[in-house]
């Protein structure tokens, strides 16, 4: 049986007053960067006022916290390089199309 959760985020001691903030996953918020599936949940609460919780979506207790997903950065491509879409000829490795004999 797959298990759902949802993601809830408590916003603690919210303030009509405060400007908007964003948060920045690539470091928590002492600097220290965040490493790939590191369990995150009270880590924003003393800077930001969020909590991050995993919940059951039937019963809406918690039953985890959320995890920290690293994912490569895309490389970037020269703007001089112009890239051309392969050909069915170049896709299939000859110089004759895959539907002539």
């Amino acid at each position: 049986m797959l298990k759902r959760a949802m993601v809830t985020v408590c916003l603690c001691g919210m303030n009509t007053g405060l400007i908007a903030q964003s948060i920045n996953f690539e470091t928590l918020p002492d600097g220290t960067p965040t490493t790939d599936q590191q369990l995150i949940s009270d880590q924003y609460v003393a800077d930001f006022g969020v909590r991050f919780d995993l919940v059951d979506p039937m019963t809406l207790e918690v039953v985890g916290s959320p995890q920290i997903a690293k994912v490569a950065r895309p490389v970037p491509r020269s703007p001089h390089v112009a890239r051309t879409p392969p050909t069915p000829a170049r896709a299939w490795g000859s110089r004759s199309s895959p539907t002539t004999a």
